[in-house]
């Protein structure tokens, strides 16, 4: 008896022992009462937009792989393959309304699947901040900061003494005010001789630096995971960890035969049309805020040349191997200034004394007569 699938009320895809159809998703009501705990549970973004997300609005959309229906020879493989990607833990929704003569297969990715595999990829995760309080009675304690005003008190004194000899504070409130009148003198100078420099603030929000570590479910309680744990990882590891698992799953039932595996070999067979993941919304002016319009307004301009590019908002997009690409890339441009300045002068001085020039052809004539008759 052959294995089918069949979606359950929530809109998960389910392996079951029965020769039924398969049921597609947008010909069913899912039920409602578990969508208040669904987001966290799937890891989700319980506020994503429909385009983003499955039917049920709170499962992002991490993969998306398209096939022509009409194509029966390669469907087997293709009920192969998405068995075991169920089996795997991802989930699949099927959408037969998009294009005409293309059916679409959506996938999320869980996050037992998420974190299951960021630990096999040794992929690096943002860890939570500790700091060392001193207590009255000599010992102490490592606590979390939440806060930078939180640990002000534990060694915002000590470092001011350090700085300030003669204006040592005699409370931590005392300190913490100095330091931040310096501070703040010193970066709003700097920030107004750098402001033709660097983007605005308000449209590309400034990213705060955290120590990263590879990241492993037994020391889950040392990274720093909000509530909603499909928002620790982001779009561009998401779609990296289900694109992994789509490359080194197999298509056919039989044990011996180890070319038939991976997506790739699905697409070169066409029994996949196209795969990829989604970008994070539309880009127009008229369109909600999202990652891709902000780098689109703030990073993909000709009037933004001279300014920094925001390289860790474009990993968090595109990944790591993107960012280090236009991070070479804008460093080279900027190191070909300098040489573009010596040119254009020299150009210029070329222009200038190009009157005084007078080239002697009587001399060099000369000169190659007695070279062809030496």
């Amino acid at each position: 008896m052959s294995r089918e699938f069949l979606t359950s009320s929530t809109g998960s895809m389910r392996a079951t022992d029965t020769a039924e159809e398969v049921i597609e998703l947008h010909d069913i009501d899912a039920s409602g009462e578990n969508d208040d705990n669904m987001a966290d549970h799937h890891g989700g973004n319980g506020n994503g937009s429909k385009s983003q997300c499955f039917e049920d609005g709170k499962r992002k959309i991490d993969y998306v792989l398209l096939y022509k229906p009409i194509e029966e020879k390669h469907s087997e493989c293709r009920r192969i393959f998405e068995k075991n990607l169920v089996d795997e833990g991802l989930e699949l929704e099927y959408d037969h309304q998009g294009l005409p003569g293309i059916n679409f297969v959506k996938i999320h990715a869980t996050w037992e699947v998420l974190s299951r595999y960021a630990e096999i990829m040794k992929l690096q995760g943002p860890m939570k901040q500790f700091v060392k309080v001193e207590r009255s009675d000599g010992g102490s304690n490592w606590v979390t900061v939440t806060d930078i005003e939180s640990v002000t008190e534990a060694y915002l004194g000590d470092e001011i003494d350090a700085l300030f000899p003669d204006q040592a504070a005699e409370s931590p409130l005392e300190a913490m005010y100095w330091y931040n009148r310096v501070f703040s003198n010193v970066k709003s100078t700097f920030q107004r001789l750098m402001s033709v420099f660097l983007l605005p603030l308000d449209k590309v929000p400034q990213w705060e630096k955290q120590f990263t570590c590879t990241y492993s479910r037994d020391k889950e309680y040392l990274f720093d995971i909000p509530e909603d744990k499909g928002t620790f990882f982001n779009s561009s590891i998401r779609s990296l960890i289900v694109d992994f698992v789509l490359r080194r799953k197999k298509f056919t039932e039989d044990a011996d035969d180890l070319f038939s595996v991976g997506l790739e070999k699905l697409l070169a067979d066409d029994a996949y049309v196209a795969a990829y993941p989604l970008h994070a919304g539309d880009y127009r002016e008229d369109a909600p805020d999202n990652d891709r319009k902000m780098l689109s307004e703030n990073w993909a301009s000709y009037r933004l040349l001279h300014k920094y590019q925001p390289i860790h908002r474009i990993r968090d997009y595109y990944g790591e191997k993107v960012a280090l690409y236009f991070a070479w890339l804008g460093y080279y441009t900027f190191m070909l200034v300098p040489a573009s300045i010596v040119g254009i002068i020299c150009f210029i001085f070329g222009l200038v004394t190009l009157g005084d020039d007078i080239p002697r052809y009587g001399e060099r004539s000369a000169q190659s007569a007695a070279c062809m008759h030496a």
